[in-house]
């Protein structure tokens, strides 16, 4: 096994168990969790970020799957839902509304990151916080711009222009709002 491979093949494990030891923990606790809908970011014409051998949009959708096996296999009370299972564009707010309509406990959207710096390596967990919140908004602009790509983009989004002045207020609203929630 090639050093990259034992690297995702331990990280998945680890992923698994810390999933599944909360979930279980929440379940002991009359705490009930029993929905997990996991997005696998980009898809279909939006790749996500390019490296020299691989697009976001397949690590994303590897990833997901994978997760989803995990959870299947350890957690068998738990029902796993996908925004994707193939290499296929969702538009954005359809993606949260697979979550809403089977009323989710929890909502897992994966990304990975790009970098210059060729010898980075490892992962990151982000939750929307207020201590940065221009860089924040600068992140959640970047990874919303596709909602600009899509058709009838401003019926969908009520006219929302991802790039007026306005929207930096409305983004810094919604992260003060769902602050607690994304923790």
């Amino acid at each position: 096994m090639n050093v990259k491979k034992y690297k995702y093949s331990i990280f998945f494990v680890f992923l698994g168990i810390l999933l599944c030891t909360n979930i279980a923990e929440s379940q002991t606790n009359n705490e009930r969790f029993d929905k997990v809908v996991i997005d696998a970011g980009h898809g279909g014409v939006k790749p996500g970020a390019i490296g020299a051998h691989n697009k976001e949009k397949d690590i994303t959708l590897a990833v997901a799957l994978k997760l989803g096996r995990i959870i299947n296999e350890n957690l068998k009370a738990v029902k796993v839902f996908y925004t994707r299972v193939i290499d296929q564009d969702i538009d954005l707010y359809k993606r949260s509304t697979v979550a809403n309509k089977i009323n989710a406990d929890l909502f897992i959207s994966i990304h990975c990151n790009s970098s210059t710096i060729k010898v980075s390596n490892g992962t990151e967990t982000f939750t929307m916080g207020l201590a940065k919140t221009a860089q924040n908004i600068a992140v959640a602009k970047q990874e919303n711009s596709e909602m600009l790509t899509e058709a009838n983009h401003q019926e969908n989004y009520e006219g929302f222009d991802i790039n007026s002045p306005e929207s930096d207020i409305l983004l810094s609203l919604y992260q003060t709002a769902y602050l607690n929630n994304s923790l």
